[in-house]
């Protein structure tokens, strides 16, 4: 069993938040709380997977809430959930150790391949972060390290399975990687990803 602390002091948030979260996958449980200090006691005795915490609830003093929590839970993926898309509040919780942003105004289903690839391990952020703030198109065509990793790959004509082997991580990770890269670069398929790559000089 899973178990994801998941602290809002919004309880509309939570069960919305709570409901995408139960259909990732059929062993997570979420354990809720409205406040930082609540959170904070929670899954004492219990293998907790992930931390989602609102950035402006109740306790969280902004980053030094996240720090809090980190500082309990050293081993433990923590990430921030927050109706702010503010650079300056991403860049601030990443700077702490937060392994991600995930903003409220995601569709469900972005955010369950949020929470997917966080409970495997790797980061998240929204692309909103990875774009420049003059609007301007990033050299790196708004793409992270390790999706750009695994465009290369796509653009070798690797499958799957081998990339993931290379990059000692699991198969259904590269996929999730594979489908944020796809939507940043609009295209639909691995085909013209690596079309869109190499015109972007990615690739």
């Amino acid at each position: 069993m899973k178990r994801i602390i998941l602290a809002d002091d919004h309880e509309v948030v939570r069960a919305g938040l709570r409901d995408a979260l139960v259909h990732i996958e059929p062993d997570i449980e979420v354990l809720e709380a409205d406040s930082l200090d609540a959170a904070l006691k929670l899954g004492d005795e219990d293998e907790v997977a992930l931390v989602l915490l609102d950035l402006n609830m109740p306790g969280m003093d902004g980053v030094g809430g996240v720090e809090r929590m980190l500082a309990k839970r050293p081993e433990v993926p923590v990430a921030v959930v927050s109706g702010s898309v503010r650079r300056r509040d991403m860049a601030s919780v990443m700077a702490v150790g937060a392994a991600g942003f995930l903003p409220k105004s995601m569709k469900l289903d972005a955010m369950a391949s949020a929470v997917r690839l966080l409970l495997a391990g790797e980061r998240y952020l929204p692309y909103e972060f990875m774009a420049e703030e003059s609007g301007r198109e990033r050299p790196d065509g708004g793409l992270t390290p390790r999706e750009l990793e695994i465009l290369e790959a796509i653009g070798e004509g690797k499958p799957n399975k081998q990339i993931a082997r290379e990059l000692e991580i699991e198969e259904v990770t590269v996929k999730l990687h594979a489908t944020n890269l796809f939507r940043k670069l609009e295209v639909s398929n691995r085909t013209e990803a690596a079309m869109k790559g190499r015109e972007l000089g990615l690739i």
